[in-house]
């Protein structure tokens, strides 16, 4: 059944303003850290898309699945573009995206990753040692 259209009004902003309230964002900024997780060296929106295709969390691997909320994460600062490379399935140079870690108590940077690669501790060098001293 067709709709009529009022004269004056555009469906199509309609359409997509519904689209875009249907999204449950913190669900997918979850997903994405989650999968930046298993990456410490950072993937690219396409990457995170096809993995997120893997992983059950989306029926497509369409870059559009991850990039827009990729671009409110780095807003909040909770991930990084690390850098640029060239993607695998478009040829394009595109950004390579990496979660920030944070002190889990003041929010300051802190680490890096060891010799293997792995992420290690949850907070800064001051506030875990704060954290030491009020134990003993």
């Amino acid at each position: 059944m067709l709709e009529e259209r009022l004269v004056g009004t555009n469906p199509l902003m309609e359409t997509r303003r519904e689209s875009h309230e249907s999204i449950n964002k913190q669900r997918r900024y979850l997903q994405i850290q989650e999968i930046l997780s298993d990456y410490p060296n950072g993937l690219t929106a396409k990457e995170i898309s096809v993995e997120m295709k893997k992983r059950g969390y989306a029926a497509t691997d369409e870059r559009n699945l991850s990039a827009p909320r990729l671009n409110e994460l780095l807003k909040l600062g909770i991930v990084d573009c690390i850098g640029k490379k060239k993607c695998q399935y478009s040829g394009k140079s595109v950004g390579v995206f990496t979660l920030r870690h944070v002190c889990e108590l003041c929010g300051q940077e802190i680490g890096d990753f060891n010799d293997n690669g792995i992420y290690e501790g949850k907070y800064c060098e001051e506030c875990f040692k704060e954290a030491q001293e009020s134990r003993l």
